[in-house]
């Protein structure tokens, strides 16, 4: 009788404690949700025309701006970061690219400076600098130059390859004495999976298990170690070359997980060893979104949980175990397929045409969407495989590595993919945070989202180096349209000024305004990431065979910009706001309306009412009425301005020609901005706006900054009527038929597309890519040929 007593009550007193230790998550899922909530997660992916280039090519991009839980357009971050590295990490060509409403456009040109090899384009937002450059989007090129002798890596047929073996235990632990499931990825030096077989040998030489891989290098297989050391990998490729590596490291005591897909639910198996009975905790989150938490107490034998894919979302699924102390002990990925994709139907009228033929292709969707079009030669240059939107939001963006033919898993879904996208669940491993990141998470980020417009930071600091706090500066450059920033330096000398309408470079002034200007400088920093993921760039390897092929585009891309560099650089004019960045002035004096005086004291004393030239100490100074107050004098200078920036010297000023005066603005007021407090503003306006000769005063720091990109005009010729007449003579070596980044697609009545193509003859690929306002995903392509000798 007691010890049935004893057994109910160890079974109650087992109920009871899971209950409490049910709660105990409870400050976990707190601070996840603190988490997510602070870390909005940004994705970036970049839609570019192809993917090899010639030097003096351009390259055209979209970019789809969304967040990382729904994929739905975000509007927080209003610029972009996009640059071409190369395999030193050396950032090669760099802009700077406005975001609207989840989407950036733009252009970049190939300098012929580059050699030919390959290289990355990269992209990212100053938000996402806080986070691991393992985020940004990353898409492989290949640029080749013509002009420069490539010096190739010579490989050797008989030089024994290379290889990077890597195993990784289910959960993230090989424990003794308990079954582990091993994952495993082999790949070349290219960073493509092999094919090979394995055999892991015990301290004797015995084969305790065979293994070889499913698809791409990656695989699994199953291991039970009988001590924690003294076991070793064998490995054969297909030509029967040998290696040895140790195998990864083996716990005495420890926790080890195992996830089995069951169809309509999957179960997680969680043993330990060495471990008395204590809580364990499943922690489920899809996308950052909590799908479970449960609390379960481990016995000698394990203990199970189980979750029904009904609950899971779409995507990866993050699946953890925590000790009793909320340490993460072992982690796992699940994926679910998408149900749902957006679909795109691309209908040409004919599937072969002639030279400067009218081509006319329908899009069609399965629903309203916004679409990124690219037309382009497909020829013998190699070309690196491309990224589709529907398959970097889902995958790419979210696992570590890179990730061989991501569109097998989504176009295949019998067993053996199955187990395929199981085993790349195994090998890619979460990357989109840390739990220590969570659990000891601190909301001071070092870069904030540019929600408003370009962030440009800068330091102050005095003769010794050292950070000043609490001066004020200034940040402007000569335009017509008066821009002025200011900005107050904090404890660590940081300065930071909030740019809008700034495009392409431009001479720029950080000006100091305190007494002690001239002991401070200031340094702008660089806004680009220096953080860099860990990419693998494989070595250029170009046949000879190429040679022709490579010659032809070469001659195309001259002609090309030889005979339509007037349309090549076309760009499209801003939207910016022509009101000066103090509103509507008080008085504007077109000087042209009055009697010219070559001097602007004259001017200024003649008839700008208002305005007062005094004299001191041989130096003059102006001084304001207070339009608002009575006329009255007020107390300090105005901030003087020619072309909105700054002059600190008015003799300098009043020396300068009168005659190079279009206008003169007067704020006849008090007006603040930021931590500024002006008595009135006195704003010249020259007829250049851009200073005309005037030099400005040394104490201000000057220096071209590149402001973001102005959108350049895609040229696609017309050959029908009179400009079939006028561009008849004119060579048509177009590779790259037709670029469209924002094209709306109904999706009941389709939409056309037209253009003509050009004087190269071949087969020519059509690439769509778009995303749904829900955040639905998808791309398509179709080809056409372009033939002078065959029938249509």
């Amino acid at each position: 009788m007691s010890f049935f007593r004893t057994l109910i009550f160890t079974a109650c007193s087992l109920t009871v404690g899971v209950v409490y230790a049910q709660q105990g998550i409870d400050p976990l899922v707190a601070k996840f949700n603190q988490y997510r909530t602070h870390t909005l997660q940004e994705k970036i992916y970049a839609h570019i025309d192809r993917t090899s280039y010639l030097t003096g090519e351009l390259l055209w991009f979209k970019l789809y701006y969304v967040d990382g839980t729904l994929h739905k357009a975000l509007n927080m971050s209003k610029v972009a970061y996009v640059e071409i590295i190369d395999r030193n990490n050396e950032a090669v060509v760099q802009t700077k690219v406005e975001l609207n409403n989840g989407t950036g456009y733009g252009s970049l040109f190939i300098p012929a400076v580059l050699s030919s090899d390959n290289y990355v384009v990269r992209a990212y937002t100053h938000w996402m600098k806080n986070f691991s450059p393992e985020f940004y989007f990353h898409q492989p090129i290949t640029i080749i130059n013509p002009f420069i002798k490539s010096e190739q890596q010579q490989t050797s047929d008989n030089k024994k390859p290379v290889y990077d073996v890597q195993f990784f235990p289910e959960g993230g632990h090989t424990v003794v004495g308990i079954k582990n499931k091993i994952g495993f990825r082999v790949t070349d030096s290219s960073g493509k999976g092999i094919r090979f077989k394995g055999v892991v040998i015990d301290a004797k030489g015995d084969t305790v298990s065979i293994f070889s891989p499913l698809r791409f290098g990656i695989g699994h297989f199953y291991f039970k170690p009988a001590e924690s050391s003294g076991y070793s990998v064998i490995i054969s490729d297909e030509n029967e070359r040998i290696y040895q590596y140790p195998f990864p490291e083996i716990e005495n005591v420890g926790y080890a997980m195992s996830v089995t897909d069951n169809g309509s639910h999957i179960t997680i198996d969680v043993k330990s060893n060495g471990i008395k009975a204590s809580i364990v905790y499943l922690f489920a989150h899809t996308r950052m979104a909590v799908i479970k938490t449960e609390a379960k107490v481990l016995p000698e034998e394990g203990v199970q949980f189980t979750i029904s894919k009904s609950e899971f979302g779409e995507g990866i699924t993050h699946l953890t175990i925590f000790d009793q102390y909320l340490k993460p002990m072992c982690e796992r990925l699940f994926f679910k397929r998408p149900e749902n994709r957006l679909d795109i139907d691309i209908r040409s009228s004919q599937e072969k045409y002639m030279n400067r033929d009218l081509v006319q292709l329908t899009l069609q969707t399965n629903t309203f969407s916004d679409v990124s079009v690219s037309i382009y030669h497909k020829d013998s240059i190699p070309s690196h495989d491309r990224h589709n939107i529907f398959e970097y939001l889902w995958l790419n963006s979210d696992l570590k590595g890179e990730i061989e033919a991501p569109g097998y898993y989504f176009e295949h879904a019998d067993a053996e993919a199955n187990i395929a996208l199981d085993n790349l669940m195994l090998t890619h491993g979460w990357r989109r945070f840390r739990w220590n990141d969570v659990i000891d998470f601190n909301p001071d980020f070092k870069y904030i989202p540019e929600y408003r417009g370009h962030l440009i930071h800068g330091k102050i600091t005095d003769v010794n180096g050292s950070p000043v706090a609490g001066v004020l500066s200034s940040f402007s450059w000569p335009n017509e349209l008066t821009r002025f920033y200011g900005s107050r330096s904090n404890e660590a000398g940081d300065v930071r000024f909030e740019v809008n309408d700034s495009f392409d470079e431009r001479r720029v002034f950080v000006h100091l305004t305190s007494r002690l200007d001239s002991a401070y400088s200031v340094k702008i920093e660089n806004p680009f990431s220096t953080q860099y993921a860990s990419t693998r760039i494989p070595s250029l390897q170009l046949s000879p065979s190429l040679s022709k092929q490579i010659l032809n585009r070469s001659i195309a891309m001259q002609v090309q910009n030889t005979y339509s560099v007037e349309h090549i650089n076309q760009f499209k004019t801003a939207d910016v706001d022509s009101i000066p960045f103090y509103g509507k002035a008080d008085r504007v004096y077109y000087l042209d309306d009055y009697v010219r005086f070559p001097l602007l004291e004259e001017v200024l004393r003649e008839y700008v009412s208002g305005v007062f030239v005094r004299k001191r100490k041989d130096k003059f100074h102006f001084m304001l009425l207070d339009y608002v107050n009575n006329n009255t004098m007020m107390r300090e200078e105005p901030l003087v301005l020619l072309d909105g920036v700054p002059v600190l010297d008015n003799n300098k000023l009043l020396e300068y020609s009168a005659l190079k005066i279009k206008k003169i603005e007067v704020v006849g007021r008090e007006y603040n901005l930021g931590p500024f407090e002006f008595s009135g503003i006195l704003n010249f306006y020259t007829y250049k706006g851009d200073l005309d000769g005037f030099e400005i005063d040394t104490q201000n720091l000057a220096l071209n900054y590149e402001g973001l990109q102005s959108r350049r005009e895609f040229y696609s010729p017309l050959y029908s009527g009179a400009s079939r007449t006028r561009n008849i003579r004119v060579p048509d070596k177009r590779t790259l038929l037709y670029w469209n980044p924002s094209l709306t697609v109904d999706g009941k009545e389709g939409t056309n597309v037209q253009f003509y193509t050009s004087d190269i003859q071949g087969e020519y690929e059509v690439v769509v890519e778009g995303i749904t306002k829900d955040g639905v995903p998808g791309s398509s392509t179709h080809s056409f040929i372009v033939d002078n000798n065959k029938s249509k």
